[in-house]
């Protein structure tokens, strides 16, 4: 098993030549790791990286993760973050299964460090990592460094759509009371959704700490009826990336969204065009792209979606 001996043994000499591969795990290292993201990442000033991103975040970790960094003598200067979980797939028979896989994130390297392959060796190991625990396929979303991830044999894969509100003509719905927040009893919502990662009960505290989320939900507190999630942080802006529930409360959340910030657009996958149109929608022209960057080791990844808040 690939363990903290084995890449500190990595990191002496050969590709990384006069920098040492560690996990990041020290008090003092984690606060250099959330330095260089912040850095990295063009957060703003009194901002965190680790509010957009809390599933990293050491106080609401859960499940198994490692967080992996090159340092030069004590400084860190780059760093990879990979963790466990389990993906809702639906196979070429349209029957629905679970695979285990693995999702990285918090890929940072400090400009002065660029072009040494430290992200790529780091990269390397975070794969190794996660094969030896049994993930079939690795996920990643990234707009830049395609070089790296297809010389690592990730490829693009999947197919979500984005539909700006605007392009959408909504049937008439009854009217609800919107209400606005992070409502604990939305997980247990979330946790029976049909696709998406599977969450878990141990998985609410990195949900609920996205401090620069919009939370919409209509219906009685204990046990909302729809709801929808508007924006993140420094990603995923104008984006209605979390959406569920009754489809006459949802619509009827859609319909405010649409008065209140008309340049939002909805984030799903490609058959929830046809959702949509089933609810009584006209949906006009829509962008297609890619869901991830998605590298399998044991068989395909077939009709597969993540919502926004697991695209860690």
């Amino acid at each position: 098993m690939l363990e903290v001996e084995k890449i500190r043994e990595h990191g002496k000499g050969g590709s990384l030549r006069s920098f040492q591969a560690d996990i990041i795990d020290q008090p003092e290292a984690l606060q250099q790791w959330e330095e260089l993201l912040n850095a990295c990442f063009g957060v703003p000033q009194g901002r965190r990286y680790l509010e957009d991103f809390p599933v990293w975040d050491r106080q609401w970790q859960s499940g198994s993760l490692i967080r992996l960094g090159a340092f030069q003598k004590d400084q860190l200067v780059a760093s990879v973050s990979v963790r466990l979980a389990k993906l809702r797939v639906q196979d070429l028979q349209g029957s629905n299964q679970v695979v285990s896989i693995a999702c990285v994130g918090a890929v940072a390297t400090y400009p002065a460090f660029r072009g040494y392959g430290l992200a790529s060796e780091l990269l390397s190991l975070g794969i190794q990592w996660a094969e030896e625990r049994s993930a079939s396929h690795i996920l990643l979303w990234s707009s830049g460094l395609s070089r790296l991830y297809s010389r690592l044999g990730f490829e693009l894969l999947g197919t979500q759509v984005r539909i700006p509100l605007q392009k959408i003509r909504f049937p008439q719905v009854a009217s609800y009371e919107i209400h606005q927040g992070w409502n604990p009893a939305l997980f247990d919502v979330l946790k029976k959704r049909s696709d998406g990662l599977v969450l878990e009960s141990c998985d609410e505290a990195w949900y609920s700490a996205h401090r620069h989320v919009r939370w919409y939900w209509v219906g009685p507190e204990k046990a909302p009826l729809a709801y929808l999630a508007y924006e993140r942080g420094i990603d995923l802006k104008q984006a209605v990336h979390e959406w569920g529930g009754d489809p006459q409360g949802l619509l009827s959340l859609l319909v405010a969204l649409k008065a209140e910030c008309p340049e939002a657009f909805l984030l799903g996958a490609s058959e929830h065009e046809a959702v949509f149109q089933d609810w009584g929608c006209e949906v006009g022209a829509c962008e297609r792209e890619p869901v991830a960057w998605v590298k399998s080791l044991h068989g395909s990844l077939q009709n597969f979606w993540i919502w926004g808040l697991d695209a860690t």
